[in-house]
């Protein structure tokens, strides 16, 4: 595992908005936990009193989800929209022999979603994920934007700040805090948006939420600038641990090489790699359209920081 977390520049000045940004992240998602609990404390009472024999019944029947809590809980934080998780959890979850004993699938499938929609309407407390994740489908720019500071595990989120700062307090150095806020904005609108384009090509794309995209783009608009400057990352394998620095061009380009891998091969392992790949190439074309002049001044600073006196 090869984890980034500082370039090797001396910044002299702090990046307010990259840091507010990691502040935001972790918040959101320290909300996002709260909400969680307490999402699950009611799904718990509401079927401590749920008692309707055909409900009961068609769980029995199903082998991965023996209880309600599990059943609502499963469905509700699903990725996929209800009635689909529905669907496929039927199909999965009850046999063969039993579908029969229970009055077919298509029987099922209405037991279980009429009991699903009485749950919903008696814990109306919004799963505030589902309120900030993006939804390739919507082409909502609000949740386009919210959904990149929102994200699914700690580990998610730790491991996207890393990257993320490794690479964006340069950029806000650079580039400043305004024209830094708009990239940040781009990527986000841009990373989404060619999400959705791809999704009009795949049969049930799934809502996407995280950092990863921006954080992809920061890393082509970094090469863009500098691509021999050294990155100072940790290297784990197993337990072997060691820092090194590599040049962003290497450290980019093979993370940028194994998305597209990944991609071709059609192996997403719930990670949205389109906004991985998209965001690269964003970034790296937000330099070449909007910054080449600034790249051509901070090369004459950077001659006569480094010239001989």
């Amino acid at each position: 595992m090869i984890i980034p977390y500082k370039a090797d520049l001396d910044l002299q000045k702090i990046p307010f908005v990259t840091l507010l940004i990691i502040i935001v992240c972790v918040y959101i998602y320290f909300l996002q936990e709260q909400n969680e609990t307490k999402f699950v404390e009611q799904t718990q009472q509401y079927c401590s009193d749920a008692n309707a024999r055909d409900f009961r019944y068609a769980l029995k029947h199903m082998t991965e989800l023996s209880s309600c809590t599990q059943f609502m809980l499963k469905v509700r934080l699903s990725k996929q929209r209800e009635r689909i998780a529905i669907k496929e959890l039927v199909r999965e979850s009850v046999s063969k022999a039993a579908q029969p004993i229970l009055g077919g699938e298509a029987y099922i499938y209405d037991i279980l979603t009429k009991h699903y929609q009485h749950y919903r309407s008696q814990v109306p407390l919004e799963y505030l994920t589902d309120k900030l994740k993006y939804v390739p489908d919507s082409w909502n720019t609000l949740t386009m934007i919210s959904s990149v500071f929102t994200h699914g595990s700690w580990g998610h989120v730790i491991g996207n700040l890393f990257f993320f700062l490794a690479f964006a307090a340069t950029l806000e150095i650079m580039l400043g805090p305004l024209w830094f806020i708009f990239v940040v904005l781009a990527l986000a609108v841009g990373t989404n948006t060619v999400y959705s384009i791809s999704a009009l090509y795949q049969t049930n794309p799934l809502p996407t939420v995280g950092l990863s995209g921006v954080v992809m783009g920061m890393m082509g608009l970094f090469v863009y600038f500098l691509p021999r400057t050294n990155i100072r990352v940790f290297v784990w394998l197993i337990i072997f641990y060691k820092r090194l620095s590599i040049p962003a061009w290497a450290l980019v380009g093979t993370y940028f090489m194994l998305d597209m891998y990944q991609l071709a091969k059609g192996d997403m392992q719930g990670v949205n790699l389109i906004a991985h790949v998209s965001g690269a190439m964003i970034g790296f074309l937000i330099g070449v359209t909007m910054f080449r002049e600034k790249k051509r001044k901070l090369k004459i600073l950077m001659r006569q920081h480094n010239a001989p006196r």
